[in-house]
């Protein structure tokens, strides 16, 4: 067990190693060596509050979503029919919610930041495969999480 001011000293330590890199600004650490960070508490210590400090303190994006509020649609993302010039039709999906929050920020300038995803244990059944799949590959469908972002799971 950790205080609230020792967690955020861990938090900091971690993403900064995760974010380190060399002299050629390539990234030390392999993307599929960086594992989410999970954080537990109980509810209303700050473990959110924490991650923001963390992302404002190093200067990296941050955006916080609640998995508890996600549906099939806004993870996966909704369907579309689009249509090729000789007039066949296929499915693609739109960009899920919590990705395209993080687009939004690496389009403001933020290369490099934290994805909180809040409510893990809440998470629906119905999502728990696609978001368990997420975390080990960084995708979501064809959409993936920008190299430079972390993802931290409370």
């Amino acid at each position: 067990m950790s205080t609230v001011a020792e967690g955020k000293i861990h938090i900091k330590n971690i993403v900064r190693e995760y974010l380190y890199k060399d002299e050629g600004g390539n990234y030390v650490m392999l993307e599929r060596n960086r594992q989410p960070i999970y954080l537990e508490g109980a509810p209303g210590i700050g473990k959110t509050e924490i991650v923001e400090q963390v992302s404002k303190e190093l200067g990296i994006g941050y955006v916080g979503s609640s998995l508890a509020h996600l549906t099939r649609n806004t993870l996966l993302g909704l369907p579309v029919i689009e249509q090729l010039e000789d007039g066949r039709k296929y499915t693609t999906y739109t960009i899920p919610e919590p990705l395209a929050k993080v687009y939004e920020k690496v389009e403001q300038g933020y290369q490099e930041g934290i994805l909180l995803l809040d409510e893990f244990a809440s998470t629906s059944e119905t999502i728990m495969p696609a978001m368990l799949g997420f975390l080990q590959t960084k995708n979501i469908g064809v959409h993936t999480l920008p190299e430079g972002w972390i993802i931290v799971l409370c």
